[in-house]
């Protein structure tokens, strides 16, 4: 693919993708990523199984790309939670070695008392797992499937947290290293303020909300603090918690998506409407009914030894696009544990540490250690396509569209199947200059993430 060709189809993606977006997404499009498959948006379902899905997508971590398959990738709660716990402040002017001596003594002790603490817990884990378990996770923390009538995890290790065997052994440890771990933590931070001035408190104001809403800090603090900074979500009808995130408008969505769906049975004409040809050689004002041109447009072919492009510089076509309507739904990591202002401030950190694992590394970007992070999808309804070329029984599109497991662009597959094996999802007609495709489902989908790259 040479340049110009990879110019071209980045340009047809950035007004494809405006063209759904319409008016509904402030800000440039190049903080939007379309989803190159069909996603069903569960917004609409009960509370625990739509956070379910708002999670699966807030936590992951986007390609640095124009497309995603929308599949499970990084983590974003980890990599944040793992950038806080090691970023650290300058010493301040007051700074001693006294002073940094007492931290690290103190820190051991810390450090000690909570790894042989949550040891006991971990213990209580294994044990319930092994109990009331049918089919554990794969981190070996939760379960994926428990039996009938089981306590949740939660309530389980505190039952066990009030039992008196627990509180025994935790009181036998605390006589071994001459304190608790909150005396302990309220000693560490006192000093750690003198030494690192009052950078300190902001930090470790960001690892204490953080490890709330970590559901493996099996430590705890108290359930009224963690109720804000965790959340419970229904997976395969599994029930378990996980590090809130924010989804704003779940009412307004429900609301839309009623009305979107009686628009649709009242055949009223779609609201978003997207058309692509190499005809002219013009560009219109883009807005939610929209015209472009491409010179040097290529369609792709998915098969299941590789991707073969098909250059359709040698044919005049017509692409149309349309939703019957589209929506942008907010989603973002809570802000009672993600501190953006944090990453903001120490965007540099690693850069100016030459001997850290992760020096001169960007914190945001292409090769960033995050990369970006999702603020928002788009959901439309009622997608419906439309192609039609020169020489269409003859072109290669046609061709390469009977014999190749699917072929389109982004959310649009045109797959192998003719109209005589459409599904009920998917209505496939082949007409005279080309070819139909429109979504029966009845169902939303999610057609494009927005992101947003702090510092980039």
């Amino acid at each position: 693919m040479d340049t110009q060709q990879t110019q071209d189809q980045a340009h047809f993606w950035k007004l494809f993708l405006k063209g759904i977006a319409g008016n509904i997404v402030s800000g440039e499009v190049k903080n939007i990523i379309s989803i190159d498959s069909d996603i069903i948006c569960e917004f609409d379902q009960d509370l625990e199984v739509a956070m379910a899905q708002a999670y699966q997508i807030g936590n992951s971590i986007p390609p640095w790309s124009l497309t995603w398959d929308g599949a499970p990738r990084k983590d974003l709660f980890k990599v944040y939670q793992s950038f806080i716990e090691d970023i650290s402040p300058e010493p301040s002017a007051d700074a001693t070695a006294d002073m940094k001596k007492s931290l690290d003594d103190i820190g051991k002790k810390i450090n000690s008392l909570s790894s042989q603490t949550q040891s006991l817990l971990k213990k209580s884990v294994s044990t319930y797992l092994e109990t009331y378990c049918m089919s554990a996770n794969k981190n070996g923390y939760t379960c994926d499937v428990l039996m009938p009538d089981s306590p949740t995890l939660k309530d389980y290790l505190k039952q066990y947290k009030d039992s008196q065997d627990y509180k025994q052994k935790i009181k036998y440890l605390e006589l071994e290293f001459s304190g608790n771990l909150k005396g302990m933590q309220s000693q560490f931070d006192r000093i750690a303020e003198k030494y690192y001035g009052s950078n300190y408190k902001q930090i470790r104001e960001a690892k204490d909300a953080v490890n709330l809403a970590d559901p493996m800090e099996l430590n705890g603090f108290s359930d009224a603090n963690q109720n804000t900074s965790l959340m419970n979500i229904l997976e395969n009808g599994t029930s378990r918690f996980t590090p809130r995130f924010t989804v704003s408008n779940l009412d307004e969505f429900k609301t839309w998506l009623g009305k979107t769906k009686v628009a649709k049975a009242m055949k009223t004409p779609p609201a978003v409407e997207i058309n692509f040809n190499n005809k002219i050689n013009t560009s219109h004002e883009i807005d939610t009914h929209s015209s472009y041109s491409e010179s040097n447009f290529f369609f792709c072919t998915h098969h299941s030894n590789g991707t073969q492009k098909i250059d359709m510089t040698g044919y005049t076509f017509d692409f149309s696009a349309t939703f019957q309507d589209v929506i942008q739904v907010t989603l973002t990591p809570s802000n009672q544990w993600f501190f953006e202002n944090m990453i903001e401030e120490y965007k540099d950190y690693y850069k100016e540490r030459p001997n850290s694992p992760l020096s001169k590394q960007d914190l945001w970007g292409a090769n960033g250690i995050f990369n970006s992070y999702i603020t928002g999808v788009i959901v439309g309804y009622g997608g419906h396509l439309k192609f039609n070329s020169s020489f269409w029984s003859s072109s290669d599109f046609k061709t390469q569209r009977s014999t190749s497991d699917s072929i389109g662009i982004g959310w649009f597959k045109f797959d192998d199947r003719d109209s005589s094996k459409s599904t009920s999802d998917h209505k496939h007609t082949e007409t005279k200059d080309g070819v139909e495709i429109h979504d029966a489902s009845e169902m939303p989908k999610i057609l494009a993430v927005i992101t947003r790259t702090p510092n980039v």
